[in-house]
């Protein structure tokens, strides 16, 4: 059975990179409080993370929210 997607090789994602640099500033300066983040690793092999931080984890309500709204927006992506 083919695998329902293939990660394809590409060079370093700069977005990501400035993405990452911007939420660990926010966090230095006490600015956000909490995460829920799921992470896409090419190496060793296609695979991801998901990690829920602080007072995301201590409000699985709220964060349940957050990502019901993320999903909201991947799925009118995905059907444009």
């Amino acid at each position: 059975m083919k695998p329902p997607f293939t990660l394809m090789q590409r060079p370093i994602s700069h977005d990501t990179a400035e993405a990452a640099l911007t939420i660990a500033g926010d966090a230095q300066q006490g600015d956000s409080i909490g995460m829920a983040a799921v992470v896409m690793y090419l190496k060793p092999e296609p695979h991801f993370i998901a990690f829920v931080t602080d007072e995301a984890e201590r409000n699985p309500i709220f964060t349940t929210g957050m990502l019901a709204s993320l999903s909201y927006q991947l799925m009118r992506k995905a059907n444009e």
